[in-house]
C-alpha cells in the first residue's frame, strides 16, 4: 500500500468500547508492534496485562498521582 494511502485512511479514535478485549488479540498486537523500529534498535519494550479490576484501579489511582 502507498504512504499516501496510508495516510489518507489513517483515523484518531476517541470513543472506546467497554466490553473486554481477548488475551489473544492483545497478544497479537503486541507481537506486531515489538517488530516497529526502535531508536538506536534498543527494544526497550515491557508489558504487564492487569486483568484484576481492583488492581487496574489501584495502578489508575497511583498514575495519576
Amino acid at each position: 500500500m502507498y504512504v499516501l494511502e496510508l495516510a489518507r485512511r489513517r483515523k484518531s479514535v476517541r470513543a472506546y468500547a467497554s466490553s473486554p478485549i481477548e488475551l489473544g488479540d492483545v497478544l497479537y498486537a503486541l507481537r506486531a508492534a515489538i517488530q516497529a523500529p526502535s531508536g538506536a534498535n534498543q527494544q526497550p519494550w515491557r508489558f504487564i496485562i492487569i486483568t484484576d479490576p481492583e488492581v487496574k484501579a489501584r495502578v489508575r489511582r497511583v498514575c495519576e498521582e
